[in-house]
C-alpha cells in the first residue's frame, strides 16, 4: 500500500521508466494503451493511462480561459486541460519538460517553461493546476505560487493524496480561501478546488458526470473499469482509506431503508410499541446520529410482547410495504421478520431461485427471556438450532449441501421435512425461543451463525429498563439507557473506532432501487436448468469468465458464440473450440434476437449490462461464476476472485 508513497519520497524511482516510455511514444500520442499498461507498475499506469483524463472531464471551465500548470509530472493531467481551455502555460523542472514536450507536442495551445522562469512573468491566469502527487515536499511553495499567479476571480486546483489534505486545508484556511474536494477515483487521491471569493466556485449544477455514469445512473470511478485494475491490487494512497466502491449504490439503498424505518416507527407509534435500534444501527444512532458510513442495513428489535403485537399488524403495511415472516412467505429468517419494499431488489444468493419477496428490507428482531439454568439454556439453544435447520431444509432443499451441513446431514434434515410439517416446525421454533425464566438476562436468539450455539446475543435486562428519545437520520427512535454497555458487549471497548477498509466486504443483498426483485431473479436464472435450454446460447462479456463458464457447462447447453463487449480487444480466435467475436463482428452478422438465449458472462456483470443495454441488448440473463460475488461491495474483490480462479484452472 505504501509503495507509491515511498517512491515519491525518494524521488519517484519509476520516473526514468515513465520518461523513457513517453520518449518512445509516436508523435501526437499522449497515452499508452490500456492493454499495454495492464501489467505495468502502478506509478507507470497512473502517469500514462487515459484514465487521468477523467480528472477534469466533469468540470465546467470558462471558455477561452488560460491556465497555469505547475510541475504536472510527465504531463499526466495537462492534456485534458489543453482540451478544455484555450491557453496553457506548463512550468516544470528540466527533466520533466522534455517528457511533457514530447507527450503534448501536437497540442497547439500549450507553451513549456522551466520552473526557474516562473517568477519572471507577470501574467495572471484564470485557472492554476498544481500536481502535488509527486511533489509533496513543495506543498507550500507551489500553493503560494499558484495563488500569486491567479486572477482575483480565478480558480486553483490541487491534486494530492488524502493524507496530505489536512496540510493543504490548513494552508487554504490561513489564506481565507474557499475550497471543496472531490474523490474522483475512490482510491485516496483527491482533487481540491479553491477560490479567493466563494462566489467564484463553479455551480455544481453545471458539472457533467456523464463520462462517469454506469449501472443505474450512479457515478463510478473510471479507474475500476480498466484492465490494470483487473490484474492488480487497488492503489491506495493513504492508510485511512475507507470508501467502498459501491458508495453511490448504497447511498440510494439507505434512502429506501430510512423510508422503511419511518413506516415501521409510524405503525409502532400508533399502536404503542417501542422500537429499539440494535447492533450497527445502535452504534450509528449514538455515534453518527444515523447510518454508519459504509453500512447498508438497519437492525431494530422489540421486546417479545411488542414484537408479537407487531406481527399481528401486518395489514397496516400496504402498497410497497410488506411485513415478511416465515409464516407468510417461503423464506427463512430463524424467527425474526423483515419489512420490505416490494418495488426494489435486494436478492440474496440463497434466495435467487425461490419465489419469496426479495425487496430491500430492514431486520426486526424479538428480544426474549433467558433460562437461569445453564443446562436448560444449552438445551434451548440446541433445540433452536435443530428447528432452524429444519426451516432451512424446507426453504432451500434444492441445494446439494447447505451452510455448515455437509451432504449426509443435510439429507437427513430434508428427509425429516417430509415427515414433520412446516407449520408444525414454525410453531415449535417460536415456542422454544419464547421460553425462559431469568429475571436479569435477555437475548436475541434468531441468528443462525452457521450452526454455532454462540450465535445468540445476550443483554442485561437493566440496560433496557429505561430509554430516551433520539433521532436516527431524522426519524424518532428509542435508545436503551444501557446503550454503552450493550455496544461494549457486542464490539468491545473500541466500539467507537471505525473498521479499516475491507476489500472483500459483503452486502446484505444484490441491490437495485429502481427494479422490482422478480425481474432480477428471472435474469439470474438464465442457466438454471441446462437440460431444458433448447435454443443456442451466446455469451456476452469481457472474456474473463468465458473459459470457466464453458468448462462448467460443457455440452449441457449449446453455446455457439462468445461475444466481447465494445472496446474489448480480441486476444484469441476461439476458446475451447467456440469462436470469439468482437461486438462489431457480431452485430454485422445480425442474428435475430429470438433465435438465441443471450447470457452476460462478465467479471463486472452490471457494467456489461449497462453497456449492452445502451447498445440495444437490454435485460439479458446473467451468469455468476460464484453466487456470492453478487454481495461483494467492491468490484476489485471480484477481479481477485477471478484471478484466483484462473490459477486454480492452471491459466495464470
Amino acid at each position: 500500500m505504501n509503495r507509491f508513497l515511498e517512491s515519491i519520497s525518494t524521488g519517484l524511482k519509476f520516473g526514468p521508466l515513465i520518461s523513457e516510455m513517453i520518449m518512445s511514444f509516436p508523435e501526437g500520442r499522449e497515452y499508452a494503451g490500456d492493454a499495454f499498461l495492464a501489467e505495468s507498475p502502478w506509478e507507470v499506469f497512473w502517469a500514462l493511462s487515459d484514465v487521468r483524463r477523467y480528472t477534469f472531464l466533469f468540470y465546467p471551465f470558462r471558455k477561452d480561459a488560460s491556465c497555469l500548470v505547475l510541475n504536472d509530472c510527465f504531463a499526466s493531467v495537462a492534456g485534458i486541460i489543453c482540451e478544455k481551455l484555450g491557453k496553457v502555460d506548463f512550468y516544470a523542472d528540466p527533466e520533466n519538460l522534455d517528457a511533457a514536450g514530447k507527450r503534448l507536442g501536437s497540442r497547439k495551445n500549450i507553451e513549456f517553461y522551466p520552473l526557474s522562469a516562473l517568477d519572471a512573468g507577470s501574467e495572471k491566469y484564470d485557472y492554476a493546476f498544481v500536481n502535488l502527487e509527486y511533489n509533496e515536499r513543495f506543498l507550500h511553495r507551489y500553493t503560494a505560487a499558484a495563488f500569486n499567479k491567479l486572477k482575483d476571480d480565478g480558480t486553483a486546483f490541487f491534486s494530492l493524496c488524502k493524507n496530505q489534505y489536512q496540510k493543504l486545508s490548513d494552508m487554504l484556511q490561513d489564506r481565507q480561501v474557499q475550497f471543496r474536494s472531490y474523490d474522483l477515483f475512490g482510491n485516496g487521491m483527491i482533487l481540491t478546488e479553491a477560490v479567493k471569493d466563494s462566489s467564484c466556485l463553479a455551480d455544481e449544477a453545471d458539472f457533467d458526470w456523464s463520462g462517469y455514469r454506469r449501472r443505474n445512473g450512479f457515478r463510478s470511478s473510471p479507474l475500476l473499469h480498466t484492465k490494470w485494475i483487473r490484474n492488480n491490487d487497488v492503489p491506495f494512497f493513504n492508510e485511512g482509506f475507507s470508501d467502498d466502491q459501491d458508495y453511490d449504490v448504497i447511498s440510494s439503498v439507505k434512502k429506501v431503508e430510512l423510508d422503511l424505518l419511518a413506516e415501521l416507527v409510524s405503525v409502532c407509534s400508533r399502536n404503542g410499541l417501542k422500537v429499539y435500534p440494535v447492533y450497527g444501527s445502535l452504534l450509528g444512532a449514538v455515534r453518527n446520529g444515523g447510518f454508519i458510513d459504509g453500512d447498508d442495513d438497519i437492525d431494530v428489535a422489540l421486546m417479545r410482547p411488542d414484537y408479537d403485537r407487531l406481527m399481528s399488524l401486518g395489514d397496516q403495511f400496504s402498497g410497497r410495504y410488506f411485513l415478511q415472516t416465515f409464516e407468510n412467505d417461503d423464506c427463512f429468517y430463524g424467527g425474526y421478520a423483515k419489512l420490505r419494499n416490494t418495488e426494489t431488489t435486494a436478492v440474496n444468493p440463497q434466495d435467487w431461485w425461490t419465489s419469496c419477496c426479495e425487496g430491500i428490507g430492514i431486520d426486526i428482531f424479538p428480544i426474549d427471556r433467558v433460562h437461569s439454568s445453564e443446562k436448560r439454556e444449552r438445551h434451548k439453544l440446541r433445540k433452536i438450532r435443530f428447528y432452524q435447520r429444519m426451516m432451512y431444509a424446507y426453504s432451500y432443499g434444492y441445494f446439494r449441501e447447505f451452510r455448515d451441513m455437509p451432504l449426509l446431514k443435510w439429507k437427513a434434515y430434508k428427509y425429516l421435512g417430509k415427515i414433520i410439517s412446516r407449520k408444525d416446525i414454525i410453531s415449535r421454533l417460536n415456542k422454544v425461543i419464547r421460553e425462559g425464566d431469568s429475571s436479569g438476562k435477555l437475548a436475541i436468539y434468531t441468528h443462525y451463525g452457521n450452526g454455532s450455539l454462540k450465535a445468540v446475543e445476550y443483554f442485561d435486562r437493566d440496560d433496557f429498563r429505561e430509554s430516551f428519545h433520539s433521532s436516527y437520520d431524522g426519524i424518532g427512535i428509542e435508545i436503551p439507557s444501557g446503550w454503552a454497555s450493550i455496544l461494549k458487549s457486542l464490539y468491545g471497548e473500541e466500539y467507537c473506532n471505525p473498521p479499516c477498509f475491507n476489500e472483500f466486504k459483503v452486502r446484505h443483498g444484490f441491490y437495485d432501487t429502481k427494479t422490482p426483485y422478480p425481474v432480477w431473479k428471472g435474469r439470474f436464472g438464465g442457466l438454471k436448468h441446462p437440460s431444458g435450454i433448447k435454443e443456442p446460447v451466446i455469451l456476452f462479456g469481457d472474456g474473463s469468465l468465458f473459459g470457466p463458464c464453458l468448462e462448467y457447462y460443457g455440452t449441457r447447453v449449446n453455446i455457439t458464440h462468445l461475444v466481447l463487449l465494445p472496446g474489448e480487444e480480441k486476444e484469441c480466435r476461439n476458446i475451447m473450440g467456440i469462436p470469439v467475436f468482437s461486438f462489431e463482428e457480431f452485430e454485422a452478422m445480425n442474428p435475430g434476437r429470438e433465435s438465441y438465449r443471450g447470457i452476460i458472462c462478465s467479471g463486472d456483470a452490471l457494467l456489461a449490462d449497462a453497456v449492452l443495454s445502451e447498445k440495444g441488448y437490454p435485460g439479458l440473463y446473467v451468469f455468476w461464476q460464484d453466487r456470492n460475488w453478487m454481495l461483494l461491495a467492491n468490484q476489485t474483490a471480484v477481479w481477485k476472485c477471478i484471478k484466483s480462479l484462473g490459477r486454480k484452472l492452471g491459466k495464470d
